[in-house]
């Protein structure tokens, strides 16, 4: 995002961060990944690893990324208290670069040899993940 719109997002936001949860092993021939929005108030990443990643490696050898929100976790600006964000239009930007990082994270995965590919959120993470 600061590289189409420099200075709109707080330094502590520029940089994407997310785990990848990869299975041991794959069963087969094709290497599935599902990047996974987190909803609001989600920081960090337990909730989405616990709930959704671990029983997609168990019940379907399935690989998981978990993108990090702008503006929550290890990226939320020192100033801003829990998930408030201090203008509303922070949450348009939040948005913005949800999206456009995802699509790189998607060419990435993509260019590694990962596939299919898929994406899905909770709350405000699949609503993002709909564009």
């Amino acid at each position: 995002m600061a590289h189409y719109v420099p200075d709109i997002m707080p330094i502590e936001s520029v940089i994407a961060r997310f785990q990848f949860i990869v299975p041991k092993e794959w069963n087969n021939k094709y290497r599935p990944v599902c990047i996974h929005l987190a909803g609001t108030g989600d920081h960090h990443y337990w909730r989405r690893r616990t709930l959704m990643a671990r029983p997609m490696i168990k019940e379907a050898r399935m690989a998981s990324l978990l993108l990090e929100n702008p503006y929550y976790g290890c990226r939320k600006p020192k100033d801003q208290v829990r998930s408030s964000l201090k203008n509303v239009s922070d949450l348009f930007v939040m948005g913005g670069a949800l999206v456009l990082e995802s699509a790189a994270l998607l060419h990435w995965l993509e260019r590694e040899g990962y596939g299919p590919l898929g994406m899905t959120g909770i709350s405000m993470g699949g609503h993002v993940s709909l564009f």
